[in-house]
């Protein structure tokens, strides 16, 4: 919703690390960290999406990111167990 962005991830590695930088055209010069694991469990697995809340948000805009979060993931989840 606040225009194109781009995303660098961390090197491709064998420990289910996605840790991964988000940078968007608006905000030239910021980059948000985004730590992410995929984890084995049993016959599954299991991801961990870690949100920061940015110095100044209000609650208004941390709940619309964690809302955007949440939609993504779930499209995520739909398409891997799809």
């Amino acid at each position: 919703p606040d225009g194109r962005v781009r995303v660098r991830f961390a090197a491709p590695n064998s420990f289910g690390i996605l840790d991964h930088y988000v940078m968007p055209e608006a905000g030239a010069g910021t980059e948000l960290y985004i730590p992410m694991r995929v984890i084995a469990n049993g016959g599954g697995t299991e991801l961990q999406f870690t949100l920061f809340r940015l110095d100044g948000w209000s609650d208004v805009q941390f709940a619309s990111d964690a809302a955007t979060v949440e939609r993504d993931l779930l499209t995520l989840k739909r398409l891997l167990e799809g």
